[in-house]
């Protein structure tokens, strides 16, 4: 075992960089030290006391402290308020252990410049991690097993995570630590039933291997095959996205719809990119049906901060704010704006004689004589009705974003200018001077009396 062990973890080091151990105290852990104390690979041990179970962790704690002095080891202890954390965070017990080990193992390797943590997972840990993922419906890559090598699981993690044990069993492992005489304790919570995983150890695991002896070898043949069509699937996926995320920001990105038909494998096209903001199968089972359907343009599905609106053209995935922006923004005169996440200038300027009636989208123009400043920029609301120019008759802006083919994106972004003095006194609907970027009221169009003019250039 100790020559199948050094012959798994050779060339993963920069020679004689130290690496950093998580040793609990378990079997595995302590056999895992145990061979690395033979491996002629430098080494330093982590414990985490959890003070879960009172004075056994901290007699844990006290073993490894004792079998690191006896090796001359460097030893790392660090106290956890687990319950506490759970509690705060709203997550298991297990996720806090979880998060907080791994925090902690990652800020000791930057701070001391370990080359790697290397963690006592084996061959039976990967197939009951296999199996809960499997329950979980985590899909090919939750089924595909741990890696020899990945990252320590923390957000901006750089500290690579190594599994020397992973093609080791249990039993294996159980039977090196007789030989050698190496010391551990046992947890006491590991015999019962009553976290998920120990479920699957003690109720699941002895009915596999009645119907199969060899069934951990069997699920890690499974799984390998899995990790290589996962990885035929992440080039397939990494080629295809190219041509259907037309845009990718930190608060948005735009998923082409005729990009997505072409690509194909939609459902699985959409799980990989939906699936980082938070959108379960469900979602993606709906938003699947509806690009299946005729209808695509106008639904909005949400998950925690991130929205898909979606439109006959693409799908925008956005971060949505839970700010309360103000009613509306007085415009005073000439200068730089913002508001609802539009940027927008403001300038007064003579009339140019040449100027086009129409202007491009994005540009506003109005006669200064009676688009007077200061003047109300806010969001449209519903029952806002104008006189386009030309069209000699009122017209509501919600049948406007219909004959304009404005997407719901755009009809959320939607500002308008109100200018004091055009509606009496009142609560009913009111009339806008312009729907900003797209089109003006009679009564502040220009005409050929104009002197000066107010031009309002959508930036952003």
């Amino acid at each position: 075992m100790q020559k199948r062990f050094n012959t798994t973890i050779r060339g993963l080091f920069p020679e004689g960089e130290t690496v950093l151990l998580a040793v609990s105290g378990g079997i595995d852990s302590m056999c895992l030290a145990d061979l690395f104390l033979h491996s002629g690979v430098p080494f330093e041990v982590a414990n985490c006391n959890f003070h879960l179970r009172g004075e056994e962790s901290d007699g844990d704690s006290d073993m490894v402290r004792q079998w690191c002095g006896y090796h001359g080891t460097e030893f790392h202890c660090r106290d956890f308020d687990t319950e506490a954390y759970a509690s705060q965070r709203g997550v298991s017990i297990e996720m806090a252990a979880r998060e907080l080990r791994y925090g902690w193992f990652d800020s000791l390797c930057r701070e001391r410049g370990y080359a790697a943590v290397a963690v006592a997972h084996n061959a039976n840990d990967n197939a009951e991690t296999m199996v809960l993922n499997m329950l979980r419906g985590s899909g090919i890559k939750g089924m595909s097993g741990m890696k020899l090598m990945s990252m320590v699981p923390v957000p901006g993690a750089s500290v690579p995570l190594c599994r020397p044990l992973l093609e080791f069993s249990r039993k294996e492992i159980e039977e090196y630590v007789a030989a050698h005489e190496v010391p551990f304790r046992e947890d006491s919570t590991n015999a019962e039933t009553e976290y998920r995983r120990n479920k699957v150890r003690h109720l699941v695991f002895p009915q596999f291997a009645q119907i199969n002896p060899s069934f951990l070898e069997a699920l890690g043949r499974d799984m390998a095959n899995l990790a290589q069509v996962s990885a035929v699937a992440d080039d397939w996926y990494g080629n295809a996205r190219t041509e259907v995320v037309s845009y990718e920001g930190a608060d948005e990105a735009r998923i082409s719809v005729p990009g997505l038909r072409k690509a194909g494998n939609v459902g699985y096209m959409l799980y990989r990119l939906l699936e980082p903001y938070g959108f379960n199968s469900s979602d993606i089972a709906s938003l699947q049906a509806l690009l299946d359907s005729q209808t695509v343009s106008g639904k909005v599905f949400e998950a925690g901060d991130w929205q898909i609106v979606t439109s006959s053209s693409e799908l925008v995935v956005r971060k949505v704010a839970r700010v309360c922006d103000p009613v509306c923004i007085v415009v005073e005169g000439p200068g730089l704006y913002e508001f609802a996440g539009v940027r927008f200038s403001v300038s007064v300027e003579d009339r140019d004689p040449g100027m086009p009636l129409r202007q491009p989208a994005g540009v506003t123009v109005g006669d200064a004589g009676t688009m007077v400043l200061p003047f109300l920029v806010r969001k449209w609301r519903n029952g806002d009705w104008m006189m386009p120019i030309g069209l000699h008759g009122k017209k509501k802006l919600s049948d406007m974003f219909v004959d304009l083919k404005m997407s719901l994106v755009d009809k959320e972004k939607a500002l308008v200018a109100v200018v004091p003095g055009m509606n009496p006194e009142g609560d009913g609907p009111v009339r806008v001077a312009a729907l900003l970027g797209r089109r003006v009221d009679e009564t502040v169009k220009v005409t050929a009396d104009s002197r000066k003019v107010v031009i309002v250039r959508i930036l952003s």
